[in-house]
């Protein structure tokens, strides 16, 4: 039958709809790795992989053009498999089950999940058009073309009791002596009620002869499940011989933050390493799983050891398939050796990092991260987390003010307050309730973006989103994060009420800090860390009546936040205060913490009726200098020098022991005053750049530098003044916005 045009027409419309309207069809293309798609839907289904850097190992093991010269062998003792998952119907998936094995179905659920979380199928490693959601990856599976086998043997397991120890001694041996397995998956324990030390010790003696007669077997174990009575690590077999044997690895558990410890995890000296214990995604039997948007086929909460030990398990194949002539002890060293450091209330090891390990000297040996290529960015309030506004490029080189050249020009209304961001190439500015994007070359509008929280302060992450903070129709201080390619808001999070949240700052690991003062002294005032995927990370709160942006650390362990008159250090991790110290003397309300390549953290107390104070402490809270100060500002300067700028003048500081450098103050062009509410940037050169009003009808910029005045930009201007600030970029490039407009400056 020949159907009318006009039913093609409505059909494609249809179609295109559903392409539009469908963000789980159009996601499905992004990767070649199901966990990575299946991020795309719902970053915090994967959360525990992402903790581990396994999408950065997968993509350095690839970077490598790593060839695999072997199968690498797999045993996972355990509750058998559902095997007719579609997590593992991949030809490449032999899971060479033994007879006594639960191949055919799984009575307990435990061991699919094991064995998905290592070597789950990959089915878009070759075609991302053919990914499902739900589907996943395990660890092993994200490589292309690793070539490996789980081999399965029944632990003895038919209900909640657990397994039976017989089983699991008589798999040990089976598999090691016939199957020649490289690795072994121990997701169980077994532990005496009251760690009866007799008893205890002589579990450990049944189970060590079979750990030290394969010593070329790497064995994985889960340090187990605290009890009421029970929390040493130590009473848990055969995790308990961690510390005995080198081809021995004891797994603790992490929190869902992957920053500290998992409650139910034993600790102490005999678990090596840890890794995430809570909400691990990982294939269920079919129809026994929790996740509904599939046929429950997956489970988002699978935890405890059991969860964390084959996370571990399937880093070390990564490891033994790039290099198989590495003992099980050299394995062991080079995971726990490259575990990420981590803030825990007993001894759990190092938090396990996939991609460190795999880019150990022993394995791929991984060469530096090549410098970028994109113009140097400027991504946050004065550059970066530590507020230093100096540069680590020149600016513009005009020698006088009859030099100056303007490259481009682009208004955009007299709601621009944003501290001007530049980051891969793009200029990015707040106006009121948008938030534009130009090329920094041309100053091309690449996009705008209404923001309904407004967007009157920002940061840019390490991997281009970028955090803008304003006040709602609510009067809730919002926090919005923006995809810089899709320009659509990823999220938002909810910072505090009545005044909008402070500059961010962002850390290397794409966790953004900001802080919000109340609107009364009655309101609390607040600090907050929110990880990339806006979830909270941890939260303070204070009756107050100010707050500071936040800074780093050089190291970013410490973020500093003063509250009025008292400056705060929080762990970055957990967000428990390190120290706290009154400032001196609290004359005004403080200014944003900047802190030098020293460690130090340098508050300036602007000047009012009784004047000023700049104070320096060091990381550990001591003061280590105090001096009164009639700046409003500062930034760093080259050479370990401050940059002080008052109403009038700019004078230069040594960062030591801030005692004024002589015959550097350099007074303003007259009749002109300090404007901007953004403190100055400084380039490489020295040059400091000044937002001022310069006559009673103009306001724009004064660059001075050690040798005086170099050159002024003014437009015209009464009343109301509104100022962006200013920020550098390469190719001796300077970019100000002042009076609704941003001009870009350069030869």
């Amino acid at each position: 039958m020949k159907l009318p045009i006009k039913f093609y027409i409505i059909l494609s419309i249809a179609v295109a709809m559903f392409l539009v309207s469908n963000p789980v069809f159009s996601q499905q293309f992004a990767f070649t790795k199901d966990t990575l798609n299946l991020g795309q839907i719902d970053s915090n289904l994967i959360r525990a992989y992402t903790n581990i850097k396994s999408k950065d190992a997968w993509e350095a093991i690839e970077h490598a053009n790593t060839i695999f010269t072997r199968k690498i062998k797999i045993a996972i003792v355990d509750s058998g498999v559902d095997s007719g998952h579609p997590e593992f119907n991949n030809p490449k998936v032999d899971l060479g089950i033994h007879p006594d094995a639960f191949f055919d179905h799984d009575p307990l659920g435990h061991g699919t999940q094991i064995n998905g979380i290592i070597g789950a199928n990959n089915i878009s490693a070759n075609s991302p058009s053919n990914y499902v959601p739900s589907q996943m990856n395990g660890i092993l599976s994200g490589v292309k073309n690793l070539d490996y086998n789980l081999a399965n043997v029944f632990d003895g397991g038919l209900n909640d009791n657990g397994p039976n120890l017989a089983y699991v001694l008589n798999a040990i041996y089976l598999l090691t002596t016939l199957e020649n397995v490289d690795i072994v998956n121990l997701s169980h324990s077994f532990s005496y009620p009251d760690c009866n030390f007799i008893q205890t010790e002589a579990l450990k003696l049944v189970f060590s002869p079979a750990f030290s007669a394969h010593f070329n077997t790497l064995f994985i174990t889960s340090a187990g499940e605290t009890t009421p009575m029970i929390s040493n690590a130590n009473c848990f077999l055969p995790g308990a011989l961690g510390d005995r044997f080198s081809n021995v690895i004891n797994v603790g558990g992490l929190n869902l933050n992957g920053d500290g410890r998992w409650s139910g995890s034993p600790s102490g000296s005999t678990v090596n390493i840890s890794a995430p214990a809570e909400n691990v995604y990982a294939p269920a039997p079919r129809g026994k799983g929790n996740y509904s948007s599939d046929t429950k086929n997956y489970d988002t909460i699978f935890g405890g050891t059991s969860a964390s030990a084959p996370m571990v398990t399937g880093v070390a194949g990564l490891i033994k398939a790039i290099k198989p002539e590495l003992t099980p002890g050299q394995i062991k060293d080079i995971l726990v050796r490259n575990a990420d450091p981590i803030q825990t209330d007993k001894p759990i090891g190092g938090r396990l990092n996939a991609f460190k390990a795999v880019c150990d000297p022993m394995v791929l040996n991984c060469a530096p991260t090549p410098p970028p290529t994109a113009p140097t960015a400027w991504p946050m309030l004065q550059k970066n987390a530590q507020h230093t506004g100096l540069a680590d490029v020149a600016g513009p080189p005009f020698a006088t003010s009859t030099a100056v050249n303007i490259k481009w020009q682009k208004p955009l209304g007299l709601l621009t307050s944003f501290p001007l961001l530049i980051d891969r190439g793009k200029i990015y500015v707040g106006a009121g309730f948008n938030l534009l994007a130009f090329d920094a070359t041309d100053g091309n509008q690449l996009w705008q973006t209404s923001i309904p929280a407004g967007a009157e302060s920002g940061a840019v992450g390490p991997d281009g989103t970028i955090y803008v903070c304003g006040l709602n129709s609510n009067l809730q201080s919002v926090l919005t994060a923006v995809d810089a390619n899709s320009h659509q808001i990823k999220w938002q999070f909810n910072v505090g009420f009545f005044r909008p949240c402070n500059s961010p700052v962002v850390d290397k690991n794409g966790v953004i800090y900001t802080s919000v003062p109340p609107a009364f002294n009655a309101q609390m005032a607040a600090a907050v860390a929110v990880n990339p995927d806006g979830t909270p990370k941890w939260r303070y709160e204070e009756g107050n009546i100010a707050t500071t942006p936040p800074a780093l650390s050089n190291d970013e362990s410490l973020v500093y936040v003063v509250f009025f008159n008292r400056l705060l250090a929080f762990n970055s991790a957990t967000g428990q205060i390190a120290w706290a110290q009154n400032l001196p003397v609290a004359t005004g309300f403080p200014n944003l913490p900047v802190v030098d390549k020293d460690e130090r953290i340098l508050i300036l107390n602007p000047s009012n009726l009784v004047g000023g104070f700049i104070t320096a402490f060091s990381k550990s809270g001591a003061v280590l200098w105090q001096k009164s100060s009639n700046a409003f500002f500062i930034s760093l300067y080259p050479d370990s020098k401050i940059a002080a700028v008052s109403l009038s003048d700019l004078s230069l500081l040594n960062s030591s022991d801030g005692v004024m450098i002589p015959n550097s103050k350099i007074s303003f062009p007259a009749n002109s005053m300090l404007l901007s509410s953004v403190p100055p940037a400084v380039d490489i050169n020295g040059l400091v750049y000044i937002p001022l009003k310069l006559s009673d009808a103009s306001a724009g910029l004064a660059v001075l530098g050690a040798n005086g005045l170099r050159w002024t930009f003014s437009v015209p201007a009464t009343g109301f003044i509104a100022t962006g600030g200013s920020a550098l970029g390469s190719g001796n490039r300077l970019y100000f916005s002042v009076q609704g407009t941003l001009f870009s400056f350069g030869q």
